[in-house]
């Protein structure tokens, strides 16, 4: 196996630097031979290592890294509290914060985000928080000038019973809807949205803050987003010592909640991010297939 008798090292310097040349271009086909160079470089190390030691040993030393990499793992779980103690990026629904391709460390501990506290009966009202009602433009016609503008409104629902539009029911959940500058990465062009600036939940209002706890949730299979997702609690509801958390990613223009997923349990939160790594995520990305660059990795809304 003459052809296997390269050093992996150059195998390695070519890896980072079509990496680097992905990074940059975002280009997919560099991302193809990064992921290649890399399978080909544990081919070639795999190979010399048969050779020079055998087949055992070989199977060995891989046993041994894999043994390692778990009590790593599990280890750096139990001192976090957390099942998965790293997580990566894959969209850009948490820029500028977050980019797609970070790795972050999370920590199972208490969330921080503004708290609103429900008996058992009112939350019984709210829990089947399943039906798509998102903000949209709100219109204003002006009588002198004959013309439409597009103003900040509010939109109340009952959730879970289908009622939409103005209620007074003491049960609504109200969003503040207003309209969001997007901002064009490529070019410096602004664009405008329709966004949700603030919910009122039995008349506790929650306003956006950036300074809240970001958390990793897994979905349920009911709900729209699909995989872990990660994003900022919004606000975390008490209800009889349980928790559950309303999410919204800071680049997103409206609420988890507003697209169809529930509210996240307590018991679905993997953890909350302590602090981000950037680009070394790629790595879990490209290895599982993400090549290609998800909608909205060009805009950020702005505030």
């Amino acid at each position: 196996m003459a052809e296997l008798d390269v050093d992996p090292k150059i195998i390695y310097i070519l890896l980072v630097i079509f990496f680097i040349i992905f990074i940059v271009t975002r280009n997919t086909a560099f991302a193809v031979i990064a992921v290649l160079l890399l399978v080909g470089a544990f081919v070639i190390e795999t190979s010399q290592g048969i050779k020079k030691g055998g087949l055992k040993s070989e199977i060995k030393e891989i046993i041994i890294s894999i043994i390692v990499a778990a009590v790593i793992w599990y280890g750096a779980g139990f001192l976090l509290n957390t099942p998965a103690p790293l997580d990566a990026v894959v969209s850009c629904s948490m820029l500028p914060n977050l980019d797609r391709g970070d790795l972050v460390v999370l920590q199972g501990a208490q969330v921080n985000a503004p708290e609103i506290k429900l008996s058992e009966e009112q939350w019984s009202k709210l829990e089947n928080w399943s039906y798509y009602d998102v903000c949209d433009a709100c219109l204003r016609f002006n009588e002198t000038s004959r013309v439409f503008t597009v103003v900040p409104c509010l939109k109340k629902f009952i959730p879970g019973t289908g009622i939409g539009g103005e209620t007074t029911s003491s049960e609504e959940v109200e969003y503040a809807c207003g309209i969001c500058r997007v901002e064009n990465i490529g070019n410096n062009t602004y664009a405008y949205t329709p966004c949700t600036k603030s919910i009122k939940i039995y008349g506790n209002s929650i306003d956006e803050n950036l300074k809240n706890d970001i958390i990793v949730y897994e979905p349920l299979a009911s709900d729209v987003f699909k995989g872990d997702t990660i994003h900022r609690v919004y606000a975390k509801i008490s209800v009889g010592g349980r928790y559950y958390y309303l999410t919204k990613g800071d680049n997103n223009a409206q609420f988890d909640q507003q697209w169809g997923n529930q509210p996240i349990s307590q018991d679905r939160v993997k953890g909350k991010v302590i602090f981000r790594i950037p680009y070394v995520g790629y790595f879990k990305l490209l290895l599982f297939g993400n090549f290609l660059t998800p909608h909205g990795c060009d805009t950020v809304i702005q505030r």
